[in-house]
Order: C-alpha cells, then sequence, then structure tokens
C-alpha cells in the first residue's frame, strides 16, 4: 500500500504511508513443516512539509529523505532551513528500524547533518548535489561514520546522470581496525536515458 494525501492540509502539511501487507503459506516440504505467518512491513509514516516556497521544511514520523536519500530511514525528525536560493542547511536524527522486520528499535541510532544545492529550491529540479556527514551508533558505540557525496543531474529530463560516493571516516576501534582514517566504501554511477516518450 502507498497512501499519500492529494493536497496539503493544516498549514501546507502532508501525510504519506507505505508499506506491506504480506502472508506466506507454505505446505510442508521435505525438510519443514507447514508454515502460515504474516510478514508485514511499514516503510514511511511520515507527517512532512516541504513546500518550494516555505524557508523551513521538515518530517517526522518513519522517514526517508527526498534531500539525503542515501542515509536510509529513521524513526524521528529531520529538518531543514533555506541560507539562500537553491541552498539548504539541515540535520536528522532517529532510531534506525530493523531492515528485516521493520520493527522499532532502541538501540540503533542515527543522526547527521547535510547541505544541499540545486538550480532551484523546490523538489523537481534540474540538478542537485548533497553532502552530508552521517553516524550511525548502537548502544554506546560508534557503529559507523561517513561523509556522504550524492548528485544528480538532468533529473527531469530525456538523459540523466546520478552519481553517490560515501567515504568512511575511522576514529576509535575502527582506526584500530582499519589502520587509516578515511576509506572510500562505496561508489555508485548510474546513467540513464529517456528514447521515447
Amino acid at each position: 500500500f502507498d497512501l499519500r494525501s492529494r493536497k496539503p492540509f493544516a498549514g501546507g502539511h502532508e501525510l504519506q504511508v507505505r508499506g506491506t501487507l504480506r502472508q506466506n503459506r507454505r505446505a510442508a516440504g521435505f525438510s519443514s513443516p507447514a508454515e502460515n505467518e504474516w510478514r508485514n512491513r511499514v516503510y514511511l509514516v511520515t507527517l512532512s512539509r516541504e513546500r518550494p516556497a516555505d524557508r523551513w521544511h521538515y518530517s517526522l514520523g518513519r522517514i526517508t529523505s527526498r534531500a539525503v536519500s542515501g542515509f536510509g530511514q529513521i524513526d524521528g525528525l529531520l529538518a531543514s532551513g533555506r541560507l539562500a536560493d537553491g541552498l539548504r542547511l539541515g540535520a536528522f536524527a532517529g532510531f534506525a528500524p530493523d531492515p528485516r522486520t521493520s520493527e522499532p528499535s532502541g538501540d540503533q541510532r542515527k543522526a547527521g547533518g547535510f547541505l544541499a544545492w540545486s538550480d532551484a529550491d523546490g523538489v523537481d529540479r534540474a540538478w542537485d548535489l548533497v553532502l552530508a556527514a552521517v553516524g550511525e551508533y548502537e548502544g554506546g558505540a560508534t557503529s559507523r561514520e561517513y561523509l556522504l557525496l550524492d548528485g544528480d543531474l538532468g533529473r527531469d529530463g530525456p538523459l540523466r546522470l546520478h552519481h553517490s560516493a560515501e567515504l568512511e571516516v575511522n576514529r576509535d576501534w575502527r582506526y584500530a581496525a582499519a589502520g587509516r582514517r578515511f576509506a572510500l566504501s562505496n561508489t555508485v554511477t548510474t546513467v540513464s536515458a529517456q528514447l521515447t516518450r
């Protein structure tokens, strides 16, 4: 299911809910008994205000950000403010839900900040670039800290270029294990073309 308010309400807020309802029914196999179970997932339950003309944007609930898509899901808050036309500064914090079960987590936390540039201050744009600092923590220990560079060129045109890269920042036990402060852990470049309408 994917439900979204068609028009903003109460001061420009939008509500979006997305998930899956899945029931597995299996007859007995060679090595397993019969099985009947539900595996439901909730990907988004988001209350947001992201109108292009607004100085402040924010999202609350189970969110993934259109501005910083690389940080994944959190149960928390993301907010950003416009510094100038096409330039936004923001921060986010929350708990990371279990990716297999969608269950809330009280131990796995994510937090960070980002700077986003675009050719227009809105959701639909010809190009955008985001630089984010992301930290993932479990209990009282650092799980992962990294810098994320994410960019799109020609998002609404017939030719689109997308690039994403993650640079690990190793401190404490991660530095002792890796032996270096920085390491490129992930990079993806995608080119897509629309041949016809």
